[in-house]
């Protein structure tokens, strides 16, 4: 397992190396999407614990418009972040 762990490690090392603007480019698109996630996660908790129900019909609508389906695409794509049910 270390020696997998190693060839890994080897292997980014490299990329990093031969590929500094992509790393980085990776790197910032990471940084957004945990980003993204904390908010959605914030907003998400701040609307669920309201007492007003029209807020909660309107993050409904947000999560299944184009929009908000984006959002979780992008979410998915940098961070593997998965919708909770």
């Amino acid at each position: 397992m270390e020696m997998i762990l190693s060839g890994i490690a080897g292997y980014l090392e490299a990329l990093s190396a031969n590929n500094p603007k992509l790393m980085a480019v990776l790197a910032v698109a990471y940084m957004v999407g945990f980003g993204l996630k904390l908010v959605i996660s914030a907003v998400k908790a701040f609307v669920l614990e309201s007492p007003s129900k029209e807020d909660d019909l309107k993050l409904e609508k947000f999560e299944q418009g184009k929009v908000g389906k984006l959002v979780y695409f992008i979410l998915d794509l940098l961070i593997r972040f998965k919708k909770i049910k």
